[in-house]
């Protein structure tokens, strides 16, 4: 995936704009309130069939093919079908606790940071060192600061999960995100990025929560992934 097609992700990160603009990255916050409004998302009258799966935020855009950049929220615990704007990627998500739009501080402030962490990092990798898949050969440490201060690490390709990334000092097992490949598929970081950002545009209109995530580009599905805030 292109870097222009993966920063075009970004608006589904508020508040990301310092943070990216001190790695050269550019932001585009679009509207989130209203239906989803005319765009370049794909016809779903020469792509719909009867096993055409639908963006719930989208309610007319056909998950896997390009999407509106505006949309219209649904709230649901159970396969949430959420597209990433201007992008075929989009992720099933599955609360594995209850969702909650009152979640406490912690949940909300941990949550919200590691996905944004999680995104600039990748921002950052791809920009670094180009797009690539995450089950890399070797294992590397990954990092990001803020202000000077270390706030979160994690690995690529550690103890057999292709990508973890944690915020420093939360207890095991708290405030991680991971991802692997599925079903025969590589995941790119650009595609996980995109996914982070359709994770993050739900929870932070829906609530935070303790999640799985299935990961599809197009119509395959790539990767899956875990999210504890």
């Amino acid at each position: 995936m292109a870097l222009a097609q993966f920063t075009a992700f970004s608006w589904a990160l508020p508040g990301l704009g310092s943070a990216l603009s001190a790695l050269g990255g550019t932001v585009g916050v679009a509207a989130d309130s209203g239906d989803a409004s005319g765009s370049s998302g794909s016809s779903t009258s020469s792509q719909s069939t009867s096993n055409a799966v639908y963006c719930d935020n989208s309610p007319n855009g056909v998950a896997g093919s390009k999407t509106p950049s505006r949309h219209r929220r649904q709230l649901a615990e159970q396969n949430i079908v959420w597209c990433a704007a201007g992008s075929e990627t989009y992720v099933i998500v599955n609360f594995t606790t209850a969702l909650d739009s009152a979640a406490t501080d912690a949940i909300v402030v941990n949550g919200a940071a590691l996905l944004n962490y999680t995104y600039s990092q990748i921002l950052a990798q791809i920009k670094a060192n180009g797009d690539g898949v995450i089950s890399t050969s070797g294992s590397y440490p990954i990092s990001y600061e803020s202000n000077g201060q270390l706030v979160a690490s994690g690995q690529v390709n550690s103890n057999g999960v292709p990508y973890t990334f944690s915020l420093v000092g939360a207890a095991p097992g708290n405030s991680t995100i991971t991802a692997s490949d599925a079903n025969g598929h590589q995941t790119t970081l650009g595609v996980l990025g995109a996914a982070v950002g359709a994770l993050q545009n739900y929870m932070s209109g829906q609530g935070y929560g303790a999640a799985v995530f299935d990961i599809y580009d197009g119509k395959n599905q790539v990767g899956t992934g875990t999210f504890a805030p």
